[in-house]
């Protein structure tokens, strides 16, 4: 989940994605950053820049118009 102001991003359909389609370890290689990295930012540590994203959505085949779903789907808090 991410955070940026009040703001939180829930990543788990990214995750999800990722684990399906590489594992963490090879996607972050393919990306290329560290798996340390891809994990901050997964967990909300960190905050995905715009070219991080671009090149996320093509590596696991998102296409432009679902990147929304994967990147900036806010959590919901539960009341």
């Amino acid at each position: 989940m991410q955070r940026i102001g009040e703001i939180r991003f829930d990543y788990r359909a990214l995750s999800d994605r990722i684990e399906r389609m590489y594992g963490r370890d090879d996607f972050a290689a393919a990306m290329p950053m560290s798996p340390r990295r891809l994990e901050r930012l997964l967990t909300g540590e960190g905050q995905f820049t715009q070219r991080e994203i671009r090149r996320a959505a093509a590596l696991l085949g998102i296409p432009d118009r679902a990147v929304c779903a994967y990147f900036f789907t806010q959590e919901v808090q539960k009341i």
